[in-house]
């Protein structure tokens, strides 16, 4: 949705860009709860937050390519509910 706001203001390459930059660092405070509940600090942290947002600002501009390449939101939101979900079951598996 913030792409399709964006491209009315900007070029669809820098709509890319800052979409991508905020996905990424709408990531920061999840991460850093990850990091509390699994006591890592010091520069793990600040590596796990830095990794973590490059690695979703990399997701976004997938994200923003097939929200352009699809016309429609319903491709990346299934792709983004996807890689939710298997981060859940990961998540609940490893702790059984």
């Amino acid at each position: 949705m913030l792409l399709a706001l964006l491209c009315r203001r900007l070029s669809l390459t820098a709509a890319v860009v800052v979409d991508s930059a905020l996905f990424g660092l709408w990531h920061i405070v999840p991460t850093l709860a990850t990091a509390s509940a699994n006591g890592i600090v010091g520069l793990g942290r600040v590596g796990l937050v830095l990794g973590s947002v490059l690695v979703m600002t990399a997701g976004g501009v997938v994200f923003c390519a097939l929200r352009v390449r699809g016309r429609h939101v319903l491709a990346p939101a299934m792709l983004h509910l996807g890689f939710n979900d298997v981060g859940y079951i990961l998540g609940w598996w490893d702790r059984s």
